[in-house]
């Protein structure tokens, strides 16, 4: 059975009616707009005129210009009542109409077919109950609501060329948990059964919440009209520090009643918002040139030196050496301890910490895979268009890896998919990622970039080895960590009593079950320090038997050395596309310990010119430029915003859970009264044992 949606009705009328307190040249060009755009054959025009200090200047203004105006009236309340009340009056005495109710602030200014707009939305359903349009000073109906300079002072003009700009792409509609007051068209019925303002709000501020907010628990929706435009002046009633007492002392009742409603806003203002919506301030160009804006996600990097950590820190020293030729204001997002550790300041960029992004981006760039739920989020939430990195899938591969993380594949798939551009180390990386997530064959080709890694000296700049910088010369030094891919373990101990001394990077653990090499901790040596012992080594032996791209066959055929790799795919990619010199290859580690003996025998090649990670970094760049010369795909952009809110709706109440969990479980664990407590039961516990012994 099929039923068939009736077609709504738009033909019952609006009475507006304008609130008038002072401010004459602005309520003057209110009414010259409703006179323009207010067809006397659907509205109604009523302005009250709350006697203001300026009570008889205005109605004499007023008067003249209506005089002879079809569908304009004038009223005056016999003495000062405020916003809230005038508006009460309006709806309960002046207004016998029976029409809809438009209350229009006086300090605004219609536009062609706003009104009609508001009228057609209202009427698009039974459920919608009150609905207000975009405008240039509207809290959430403000358009661009999303700034991209924060703290700039917001332009009219700007605004409107923004909205007629975008307003075609955008939902006819949002359901928002409010409407915004300026500009308020209200269904009659409602009126008559359940009222207007509540008179508690006195000379206004949060009364149109209040309203919207009481009505929604009837069933009847907030919306906010996205084809429809009001000027509004804002605040001209009231002073700021009157305004301010106002909208404390009226907040305080408004949360007391609507506990939820500030999480109601903040949900709106996450996922409410279309995509185009949420970077129009990006998507439409301003009149004076400004400089695209990027925003550089390192939210990854923790206090340790690794190949990730060489990898952003080579990027940043990149774009910072190309200085005003980069034509980007770039920001960094970083974590604090991260931001000490490798003295990020020293690139001159603006650096802001996690949950400090609140701005739009022209780009932005992840320079480590995106792996994490909220570093997806932030992209989503601050970023038009995309450019990320894509290293290898280790972490999807090994189920120890991704247990700890079991949201990581859709993820990086989502990632993937959904970014402008894709960087990936090698070819083979790639194809390992699309032969584990099928998904990405439909990836089109022109938006993945295989882009080879280099191998990166020491800067100049920086300090040289230290006195107790580590050594190994003449020995094998076997390049890893303490993960099992890297297979350092199965390595040393095919180099056990090889007779040549090892040294091997890794962990504590490893350093105890093989007391007979020298064991180094991965991650804590600084480039300098790597430096020291890839140039001191006889042979370099890279086990492992997974990588992205093999870094460390670079990193030592730029300092001349003779290197014994595990036989993969990318090794083979890796000395074949950059034509690395005195690579032996290896595929059992029973051949490890000859294979060495043999490469040792052997004279190393002459040194030759070995791409570096500089050239990376330039043709990454390359990259963020072209992705920001090209036009934004607003269709595209759309679908992505569609995409990402479904998680994030999904996502986000289970991590503020978790989130409240981890803080509260954190107050427990630092509050007095557990510390005393765990302390009394470090002491009971002897006695414990002792009384057990005794029987008692």
């Amino acid at each position: 059975m099929s039923v068939t949606r009736p077609i709504p009705s738009v033909t019952g009328r609006v009475t507006v009616v304008v609130p008038v307190y002072g401010d004459w040249p602005s309520l003057r060009e209110c009414v010259i707009s409703l006179m323009e755009h207010a067809n006397p054959e659907t509205y109604d025009v009523l302005l009250v005129n709350d006697c203001g200090p300026e009570a008889d200047e205005i109605e004499a203004g007023l008067r003249g210009m209506i005089h002879g105006k079809p569908g304009f009236r004038y009223e005056r309340n016999p003495q000062n009542l405020g916003f809230v009340r005038t508006c009460n009056r309006a709806a309960y005495e002046l207004d016998t109409s029976g029409n809809d109710i438009l209350l229009l602030n006086s300090d605004t200014r219609v536009t062609a077919g706003a009104l009609d707009e508001l009228r057609e939305v209202l009427a698009l359903s039974e459920h919608h109950g009150v609905v207000c349009p975009r405008s240039n000073d509207a809290t959430i109906a403000t358009i661009p609501f999303f700034q991209a300079w924060v703290g700039e002072p917001r332009d009219a003009k700007r605004s409107h060329k923004v909205f007629s700009q975008l307003a075609p792409s955008l939902p006819r509609y949002y359901v928002a948990p409010v409407a915004i007051g300026f500009c308020f068209l209200v269904r009659r019925s409602i009126i008559d059964n359940h009222g207007l303002f509540d008179e508690v709000f006195g000379q206004g501020y949060n009364e149109e919440n209040d309203f919207c907010l009481r009505v929604n628990a009837l069933g009847y929706s907030a919306l906010i009209a996205n084809h429809a435009f009001v000027f509004h002046v804002g605040s001209t009633s009231f002073g700021d520090a009157q305004r301010a007492a106002l909208e404390q002392k009226n907040s305080r009742v408004l949360r007391a009643r609507y506990p939820f409603y500030l999480q109601a806003v903040t949900e709106f203002i996450e996922n409410g918002y279309s995509a185009i919506d949420r970077f129009a301030d990006v998507l439409v160009p301003r009149p004076e040139p400004r400089r695209a804006k990027a925003l550089v996600d390192l939210l990854h990097l923790t206090p340790s030196h690794d190949g990730s950590a060489r990898n952003a820190i080579s990027f940043l020293e990149h774009v910072a050496a190309l200085g005003d030729t980069a034509g980007v204001e770039v920001t960094v997002v970083a974590e604090d301890a991260a931001v000490s550790f490798f003295d990020l300041t020293r690139f001159g960029f603006r650096i802001l910490p996690r949950g400090g992004v609140d701005e739009v981006f022209d780009i932005g760039i992840a320079v480590s895979p995106v792996t994490q739920l909220d570093q997806l989020m932030r992209l989503h939430r601050h970023c038009a268009r995309w450019v990320v990195t894509y290293l290898d899938v280790i972490a999807l591969r090994s189920w120890e890896f991704r247990c700890v993380t079991p949201s990581k594949p859709v993820v990086v798939r989502k990632a993937i998919e959904l970014a402008d551009q894709v960087v990936a180390i090698s070819r083979t990386t790639w194809q390992d990622a699309v032969d584990l997530l099928p998904e990405l064959e439909l990836v089109p080709s022109e938006r993945v970039r295989v882009i080879h890694q280099g191998a990166a000296l020491p800067a100049a700049s920086t300090p040289g080895p230290s006195a107790d910088s580590p050594s190994s010369d003449g020995c094998v030094l076997v390049l890893g960590n303490r993960f099992k891919h890297k297979q350092v373990l199965p390595a040393l101990a095919a180099l056990q009593g090889l007779g040549i001394p090892v040294v091997a990077l890794g962990d504590e653990a490893m350093a105890e079950s093989h007391p007979w090499a020298r064991i180094l901790p991965a991650g804590q040596l600084r480039d300098e320090d790597l430096d020291v012992l890839y140039s001191g080594a006889e042979i370099i032996v890279t086990a492992s038997a997974y990588e992205g791209f093999g870094l460390p066959l670079v990193e030592a055929a730029q300092r001349g050395k003779k290197v014994i790799a595990f036989d993969t795919a990318v090794a083979r990619e890796v000395v074949e596309e950059l034509q690395l010199p005195d690579v032996t290859f290896f595929s059992d580690f029973q051949t490890l310990a000859d294979t060495v003996l043999g490469a040792m025998a052997t004279p190393p090649t002459v040194n030759q010119s070995i791409r570096t990670i500089d050239e990376y970094n330039a043709e990454l760049w390359d990259v963020v430029t072209d992705v920001l010369a090209a036009p934004v795909d607003l269709g595209r952009l759309e679908r992505r915003g569609r995409d990402l809110r479904d998680i994030a709706l999904v996502w986000e109440p289970a991590h503020r859970h978790s989130e409240a969990l981890r803080r509260e479980n954190a107050h427990i664990l630092s509050s007095r009264s557990f510390t005393l407590a765990r302390n009394l039961a470090a002491t009971a516990s002897p006695f414990r044992r002792v009384l057990k012994r005794f029987g008692r």
